[in-house]
């Protein structure tokens, strides 16, 4: 299960940033962190806690910017090429997951995924649905949001939850 704080980019709210990540280590829960690159040098003060923290921090791809990857196949490819150059530019590796805005995939971009060397993810859950569900989902992805405060409210019982399914695997 992975618990993905989306749409992160250069005007990310450090303060609500560090706010959500503080739920995740006193949880002792990796969140994965879908980054929009466009722009995302502009945060250094972002980049840098990312970096210090990236113990208990996956960051991949999100887009180059948020528009719809089910379009035109040129266009894409070079949102592609931009945003893992300057994905390695600023995290010193290149991502190993896309998550495309809105889930949209498209034949075209699957196939490119190989030439990129990433996989492609294209399901999500919410994490209200997972709480409802109390953590039975078949959804990999529990989607959130770092700034929408009804999530990160929700943050704390979905880790909860989490933890349990968890610790009655082992």
């Amino acid at each position: 299960m992975i618990f993905r704080d989306d749409d992160i980019s250069y005007l990310t709210d450090v303060k609500q940033f560090k706010r959500v990540h503080e739920i995740f280590i006193e949880h002792n829960v990796v969140h994965t962190i879908a980054v929009i690159a466009s722009g995302i040098e502009k945060n250094q003060e972002l980049i840098e806690y990312i970096k210090m923290n990236s113990w208990l921090m996956d960051v991949q791809l999100h887009c180059w910017e948020h528009i719809d990857y089910s379009q035109n196949e040129s266009d894409i490819y070079e949102h592609m090429r931009l945003s893992r150059r300057i994905f390695k530019r600023v995290f010193g590796e290149y991502p190993k997951v896309f998550y495309p805005p809105w889930n949209k995939a498209t034949q075209f971009l699957i196939d490119k995924m190989k030439d990129f060397h990433m996989e492609l993810s294209n399901e999500k859950v919410s994490l209200s649905q997972y709480i409802r569900t109390k953590g039975g989902v078949n959804e990999k992805v529990v989607n959130f949001h770092y700034w929408a405060d009804e999530e990160v409210i929700q943050l704390e019982p979905a880790l909860k939850i989490y933890n349990e399914r968890k610790n009655k695997c082992v």
